[in-house]
C-alpha cells in the first residue's frame, strides 16, 4: 500500500496510529497525544486492523495433511483466535483518562498476533545512517532459537569457561572475579529475550557488531547510499524471516525517498516489488518517481491511496489504476506530480507553458505560483493519466483547450471553405450521462449541447475575406454557448487559440508596435498592407504572423481566398514558435509601466499598484484574465 500526499496532509498521522496500535498491542504506551485537536469535545479514538489468515490456514491444513504434529498445539491456538475464519478484526478503543480497551481481551492472543504479524517501522528522517544497531534485533528475530536449544548453547559456553581450570583460554579466573564483583555489589544481569539472545549469537558468529559497506566504514558514504543500503538489508532480513518462519510481516516506511538519487529510488522500488509476495509494505511518500514506478508495474497488486487535507482533517481516496496499456508507457514524473497538487491546469502545448510561467504574470497573479501546469490537454492518454476523476484523487483542475478541438469549419466537395461548422468527433466526450440530468443541470448541459448541435448544423455565419474574419453576432453566441457548456466539465475553451488570446481586438495596436520593434526584416510591404486593413483583418493578420488562427479557427494553409502575394508577405515575416510570448509580455509590461509611471521592477509595487496593473491587463487581455479568475475561484473553494 502506498500513501501519497503533499506536505501537511496527515500521512504521518496514519503511521503514528499504526505505531500506537502496535506499541499497545502487548504493552502500554499511553504517553502519545492521539486525540482530535480540532474538536476539544472529542475524547475517544478507535484504531482497527483486519488481519488475513488465508495464507496461515493453507499452511495449517498442509501441515495437518503431511502429519507434521510438532507445532499442532501452537497452530490450534492461532486457529482458535480467528475462529477458523479468513479474517480477524482487532480494534483498540481509547477514552481519555481510561485504560485502552481491546475487542481481543486475551493478552496471550494479542501476543500471538504480535508475533505472527510483526510490523517493522522505519522513519527515514530519524534513522542513524551511520549506526545500524537496531538491525540486530531484526536479525535476532531471524536467528531466534527455541529455549531448549538456547540452553544447550549456553551450556557449551559454560563448559568452555568453567572447565578452563588450567587457564588455557585465560577466562576462568576473569569470569569468577566478575561474578564475585556483581554479587558483592548486589547487581544482577537481566536475561536476554529470545530475540536479544539471537542478536548476541549473530554478533558473536560474525565477530563484530558494527556494519560496514564494501570494506569501508558507513561514515565514508553519503546519507543516500546508507539509507538505501539500510532499507535493502532490512527487506532482505525480513524476507528471510518470512521464508523461514510462520510470520506475515509488514514494513512501514515513512518517506523512503529521502536523500535518494532517482536511480536509487528505481532500485528500491524494484526491490520492494520483488519482495511484496513475502512482505506487505506500507509506504508514505512525497516522491513522484516512487509513485510512477508503482503505477507502471502492471502486475503489482498495490493499492495507492491519495491523501488530502480538507477542513483540518485527512481524507483518503483509493486511486484507480491505469486501464490502458499506453498509459503505462506514457506516464512520467511530471504527470505523477499532479497527484500531489492542490490544483492543476492542463494545457495543450509549449506556448501555454511559456505563457503561464511568465515572471510578470506570476507576480501579478500569485495563484500561478500555487498551481501545477501540465501539458497534455490535446492527448487523451495524458488526460487519462492526470485527470482526478479518471484516477480518483482529490484536486481542483481546469483543462484549457483551443476552440478548434471542439468544432471545425466545413469544406465542400471542392475543398473550398464554407461558412458552416461541425462538431469535432471527440469534442463532447462527456455527453452520455447528460440524459439523466434534470432541472438547471440539464439546461446547462444537455439542452445547451443540443442547441450547439443545431447551430453548427443549421447556421451559416457571415464573414469577411481574405481571412474569414467574423462579423456575425450569431457566431459569437455559438462560442459563448460552447464556453458555458464546457464550464460544467472544468474545461475552459479559448475563443480561438492561445495565440488569439494573446493577440486580440483589445491589444492589437500594442502588439503591432512590438512586432515592428523585434522584426529584423524589411516590413515596408507588410506595413502597407496592414495599414489599409480594417480592424478585424488587422487582428487576424497579426495572429497569422505568430502561427495562430483566424476568427474561424483557420490557419494560413486553410485560407483558400487569400492572394499569393499576401501569403508570401506573411510567410516572409512570420515569427517562429520560440519565445515570442515571453518577449511580447515583457514588451507589454514595459509599455504599461512607462504609461503609468511605475518602476520596471514589478516586485517593488504595493498591492494598490498591482491592482492598477491588473485593471490595465484586463482591458487588454480579457480572456486570459477570465481564465485566471476561474483559477482563483476554484482554488478558494
Amino acid at each position: 500500500m502506498l500513501f501519497l500526499a503533499k506536505i501537511g496532509c496527515g500521512k504521518t498521522n496514519i503511521v503514528s496510529a499504526l505505531k500506537y496500535f502496535y506499541d499497545n498491542l502487548i504493552g502500554k504506551n499511553n504517553n502519545v497525544n492521539i486525540f482530535d485537536r480540532n474538536n476539544k469535545f472529542s475524547n475517544k479514538i478507535k484504531i482497527g486492523i483486519t488481519y488475513s489468515f488465508k495464507e496461515f490456514k493453507k499452511i495449517y491444513y498442509n501441515q495437518s495433511r503431511n502429519g507434521n504434529k510438532d507445532y499442532v498445539p501452537y497452530y490450534n491456538k492461532i486457529m482458535n483466535i480467528c475462529n477458523s475464519s479468513d479474517e480477524l478484526y482487532v480494534e483498540l478503543v481509547k477514552i481519555k483518562d481510561l485504560p485502552i480497551r481491546w475487542n481481543i481481551k486475551s493478552l496471550e492472543d494479542r501476543q500471538i498476533l504480535y508475533n505472527i504479524f510483526p510490523f517493522y517501522f522505519v522513519n527515514v528522517r530519524e534513522l542513524n545512517l551511520t549506526q545500524w544497531d537496531d538491525l540486530w534485533l531484526k536479525i535476532g528475530d531471524l536467528v531466534k532459537v527455541e529455549e531448549n536449544i538456547a540452553s544447550k548453547i549456553r551450556e557449551n559456553i559454560f563448559n568452555i569457561i568453567d572447565n578452563d581450570t588450567k587457564n588455557v583460554y585465560k577466562l576462568y579466573n576473569k569470569f569468577n572475579l566478575l561474578k564475585r564483583a556483581l554479587i558483592d555489589s548486589d547487581v544482577g544481569v537481566k536475561k536476554y529475550t529470545p530475540k536479544e539472545f539471537g542478536a548476541s549469537l549473530a554478533k558473536t558468529y560474525f565477530d563484530g557488531d558494527s556494519f560496514i559497506f564494501v570494506d569501508e566504514e558507513l561514515e565514508y558514504f553519503s546519507s543516500g547510499t546508507n539509507s538505501f543500503n539500510y532499507i535493502s538489508i532490512l527487506i532482505e532480513i525480513i524476507r528471510t524471516i518470512k521464508i523461514r518462519k510462520i510470520k506475515f510481516p509488514m514494513i512501514i516506511i515513512d518517506e523512503p525517498e529521502l536523500g535518494l538519487h532517482h536511480k536509487f529510488i528505481d532500485r528500491l522500488t524494484d526491490k520492494i516489488l520483488y519482495s511484496c509476495k513475502q512482505i506487505q509494505f506500507v509506504l508514505c511518500t512525497h516522491s513522484p518517481r516512487l509513485v510512477k514506478n508503482i503505477f507502471k508495474d502492471a502486475q503489482s497488486s498495490s493499492n495507492i491511496i491519495n491523501l488530502r487535507y480538507i477542513d483540518k482533517y485527512t481524507v483518503c481516496a483509493k486511486m484507480n489504476k491505469f486501464n490502458e496499456n499506453r498509459q503505462f508507457y506514457f506516464v512520467n514524473d511530471e504527470y505523477v506530480n499532479s497527484y500531489f497538487s492542490r490544483m492543476l491546469l492542463i494545457v495543450e502545448g509549449q506556448s501555454e507553458l511559456e505563457l503561464l510561467n511568465n515572471k510578470y504574470l506570476k507576480e501579478l497573479y500569485p495563484i500561478l505560483k500555487n498551481i501545477d501546469v501540465i501539458q497534455g490537454a490535446a492527448d487523451d492518454i495524458v488526460e487519462g493519466i492526470v485527470l482526478p476523476n479518471e484516477r480518483n484523487y482529490r484536486a481542483d483542475y481546469i483543462i484549457l483547450k483551443d476552440l478548434d478541438k471542439i468544432i471545425k469549419i466545413c469544406k465542400n466537395n471542392k475543398k473550398e471553405i464554407v461558412n458552416q461548422f461541425k462538431m469535432q468527433e471527440k469534442g463532447f466526450k462527456y455527453s452520455n450521462r447528460e440524459d439523466f440530468y434534470y432541472g438547471r443541470k440539464r439546461i446547462q448541459t444537455l439542452n445547451t449541447r443540443k442547441r450547439i448541435e443545431m447551430m453548427t448544423t443549421k447556421c451559416k455565419f457571415h464573414y469577411n475575406l481574405p481571412f474569414y474574419s467574423s462579423i456575425d453576432a450569431n457566431y459569437y453566441e455559438l462560442i459563448n454557448l460552447i464556453k458555458k457548456y464546457f464550464e460544467n466539465y472544468n474545461t475552459f475553451i479559448l475563443r480561438t487559440t492561445i495565440e488569439g488570446a494573446l493577440v486580440n481586438y483589445d491589444n492589437y495596436y500594442i502588439f503591432w508596435d512590438f512586432f515592428k520593434s523585434r522584426s529584423k526584416n524589411n516590413i515596408v510591404k507588410l506595413e502597407e498592407v496592414y495599414l489599409k486593413m480594417k480592424t478585424n483583418d488587422k487582428v487576424n493578420l497579426l495572429r497569422l504572423l505568430v502561427n495562430g488562427k483566424t476568427d474561424y479557427i483557420l490557419n494560413l494553409k486553410e485560407l483558400d481566398k487569400i492572394s499569393s502575394d499576401l501569403e508570401k508577405i506573411i510567410l516572409e515575416n512570420r515569427i517562429s514558435k520560440t519565445n515570442w510570448i515571453t518577449e511580447w509580455l515583457e514588451f507589454y509590461f514595459m509599455y504599461i509601466f512607462n504609461l503609468m509611471g511605475y518602476s520596471e521592477n514589478i516586485n517593488l509595487l504595493d498591492e494598490k499598484g498591482l491592482q492598477k496593473i491588473r485593471n490595465k491587463f484586463f482591458n487588454h487581455f480579457k480572456e486570459l484574465t477570465v481564465l485566471i479568475n476561474c483559477m482563483y475561484k476554484k482554488f478558494k473553494n
